[in-house]
């Protein structure tokens, strides 16, 4: 027998299977999962990432505690991973629930620093089966945090998943190390499912009506199409302009 849910049970059911690791934070929607990486991927002070540590590429950006650009000041943590200067052939693949939108423009966004002769790969997947290149990561201070961006430019006909990193040089002062993965948000898209259906106008009503979880950082979030951290008639009319307008990359 088929089972019809009401509105208050549906919005629950699609609430509860958001993602929890990852969040929209800063109008990026940060990576959830570590899901391969090498033996010999460490944190700067030389301690292997493990399942208890994976955490360090999760969320948004957390090691310049400061906030001063410099990750190596006395109060800022260890809370990076990549790899040092003699590991050859390192890798990390990181993983989004709620898939990433390949919009017009930058799609990406990598918090690392590393070294001066520092150079990586990345690609990016919808199945993590097959890859596209996006582009590569250049040289940099050590210590010193930047941000570098990506887009998709076409590659992927619905979103991507899967960003894997992997590393092209080794030798001396090319150790790089990663802070935070980030990439678009699929605005208005509740369930992840990178399509706008009616489970996403219930949430989108749940949300205005104020009893989704409130915004940001709650399932709410997607909602939020203003940035003005309030759902309102405006993200209305924002979340119709998605539905009704072009969306060649889905």
């Amino acid at each position: 027998m088929r089972r019809i849910l009401t509105t208050g049970a549906m919005v629950a059911a699609v609430v509860a299977a958001l993602p929890t690791s990852g969040e929209v934070v800063d109008r990026l929607n940060w990576a959830d999962e570590v899901v391969d990486y090498t033996a010999n991927v460490q944190n700067y002070d030389g301690l292997r990432m493990d399942e208890t540590t994976e955490w360090w590429l999760l969320g948004p950006p957390d090691c310049d505690v400061n906030e001063n650009g410099y990750a190596w000041d006395e109060e800022d943590q260890d809370s990076v991973a990549g790899w040092r200067t003699t590991d050859a052939g390192e890798y990390v693949v990181l993983y989004w629930e709620s898939g990433l939108p390949d919009r017009s423009g930058d799609d990406l966004t990598i918090v690392l620093y590393g070294g001066p002769f520092a150079e990586a790969e990345v690609s990016a997947s919808v199945d993590d089966i097959t890859y596209g290149v996006i582009g590569t990561i250049g040289n940099g201070t050590p210590g010193y945090l930047r941000e570098e961006t990506f887009d998709f430019a076409g590659l992927f006909g619905t979103c991507v998943h899967y960003v894997q990193v992997l590393r092209v040089t080794s030798g001396p002062q090319t150790g790089t190390f990663f802070d935070a993965f980030g990439g678009n948000v699929y605005w208005g898209d509740f369930d992840g499912d990178c399509d706008i259906d009616l489970r996403d106008v219930t949430c989108l009503q749940e949300c205005f009506s104020g009893v989704g979880g409130g915004v940001p950082g709650a399932a709410c979030a997607v909602g939020d199409f203003g940035g003005d951290d309030d759902i309102d008639a405006d993200d209305w009319l924002l979340f119709a302009d998605e539905v009704t307008g072009p969306a060649e990359w889905r």
